[in-house]
């Protein structure tokens, strides 16, 4: 254990038990995404405890971590992600918004546990109100959603146990946005399709592949799913894109 990092922690105003209480539960959550030791998770946030906390979670995680300090220029924050190949970025709430456009493709940037958990007891969903908090809990939830995109198992139960929340609270979350939480999945499977059938450098890779890729394993079931969205089926979709590509 590094007591200095504990201090400088202490003298932020975090104590030595919250700090290592919110180190693990951060660790927690970036393995729920998905995170392993082989994985570089950046940090793009201001000087603060926050910064150790998760600094440290991503130690115990047993990844590597990225700093980006936020005074770098965006140029130099975009090669830096990716020449890392960093999966997660770790960002403040107030900084996420200028990585939106300079995240890699598969690089997500999620905001850390807002209320990290001391027990295992599920939250209320009047606890989280209807504030940044809930705001930063929903972005966790569609990360770790985009992580497991590929699960065909994933649904409602298993996000929300995931998370230590009820099924109820988890749909209360998503109806907040005007959705619900397998419309947002199916959406999201569909429109990775989409882009995937219309990428030139995906042509060889076999329709139904793809889909399973994004967790839609039986076909008939997709074709009629991704018919109703685009209004043809995806081969025909796939061919309609490369041939437009093709003339660009």
């Amino acid at each position: 254990m590094d007591s200095a990092v504990i201090a400088a922690a202490g003298a932020g105003g975090l104590g030595r038990d919250a700090f290592l209480r919110r180190s693990a539960d951060l660790a927690a959550f970036l393995r729920q995404l998905g995170v392993s030791p082989a994985d570089c998770v950046g940090v793009f946030m201001a000087a603060s405890p926050d910064l150790m906390v998760s600094a440290r979670g991503i130690r115990l995680a047993g990844a590597a971590c990225l700093p980006l300090p936020p005074a770098h220029p965006a140029e130099r924050l975009r090669r830096a992600m990716e020449d890392a190949r960093a999966r997660v970025v770790l960002a403040d709430a107030d900084l996420a918004p200028r990585l939106a456009g300079l995240a890699p493709p598969g690089t997500w940037v999620v905001l850390p546990p807002a209320r990290p958990r001391v027990d295992h007891q599920p939250p209320a969903a009047e606890a989280l109100g209807p504030t940044p908090a809930r705001q930063a809990f929903y972005r966790q939830v569609l990360a770790f959603v985009v992580a497991h995109l590929g699960d065909p198992d994933l649904s409602p139960g298993a996000i929300a146990r995931a998370h230590h929340v009820s099924v109820r609270t988890l749909h209360c979350l998503f109806q907040d946005h005007g959705t619900t939480v397998s419309g947002w999945i199916r959406r999201e499977r569909l429109e990775r399709t989409r882009r995937d059938l219309a990428d030139p450098a995906l042509a060889g890779l076999p329709v139904h592949r793809i889909a399973t890729r994004y967790g839609l394993p039986h076909y008939a079931g997709f074709s009629r799913a991704f018919r109703a969205v685009y209004g043809m089926p995806p081969r025909e979709y796939r061919r309609h894109a490369l041939a437009g590509a093709a003339l660009r």
